[in-house]
């Protein structure tokens, strides 16, 4: 009886430690996520500052070339789609509204040099800043992709994407693309995933 009295308290302090690992390991697993969820929406934050700077310098440049209607018209009805826009983390609507925007800026731009524009010195102030603002934009694009990287690789791990799928946190979304050059479409570009490898990531929580 005194042995199976011990054989008890041995499995039940197993059990216990067994319980106390359990909770240890899903809150230190909880801070981990926070603390690099945090990480990626600090870049995106960045980002999205700088996108609305791109925003600004875009609406002067259209205001300093009013001849290019078809352009203009295609640049403001975007712009407008984005103003009072707030998104607190990147996802596919938002990647697909900067790839047309890109798009139609290219094609301004396109115009600008084939109708031999000549700059005035204001014009010249605001395309300068542009240029700068895009490449801080693509700048920050790699930061940004950086730590989504960072992040869904400790995601992937196990047992992480169990507790994260258990915390409703998921993978993060890259931002899959390069300001002032044509880029492939990003959602075709995702869509081309074979459906058994779409299949595998939904399964573990890794979609949207």
């Amino acid at each position: 009886m005194k042995r199976f009295l011990q054989v008890i308290v041995i499995l039940i302090a197993f059990v216990a430690i067994l319980i106390g690992l359990f909770f240890f390991t899903k809150i230190r697993i909880k801070d981990k996520l926070d603390s690099r969820v945090n990480l990626v929406k600090v870049e995106w934050d960045g980002l999205a500052q700088l996108q609305n700077q791109n925003h600004s310098f875009l609406r002067q440049l259209i205001a300093s070339h009013p001849d290019m209607n078809k352009s203009n018209d295609s640049l403001i009805s975007l712009l407008n789609d984005f103003t009072g826009q707030r998104n607190l983390r990147c996802n596919d609507t938002i990647l697909a509204q900067q790839y047309e925007l890109n798009k139609s800026v290219l094609a301004l731009m396109q115009q600008i040099t084939e109708n031999n524009d000549t700059l005035v010195n204001d014009e010249d102030s605001i395309s300068i800043k542009f240029d700068e603002n895009l490449n801080e934009l693509n700048r920050s694009v790699k930061q940004y992709n950086a730590e989504v990287r960072a992040f869904n690789l400790y995601y992937s791990t196990f047992p992480v994407f169990l507790f994260g799928k258990f915390f409703d946190i998921k993978r993060q979304v890259y931002f899959d693309l390069t300001y002032g050059i044509v880029n492939p479409d990003p959602i075709a570009k995702k869509n081309e995933i074979p459906a058994w490898q779409r299949k595998i990531e939904e399964e573990h929580g890794f979609t949207e």
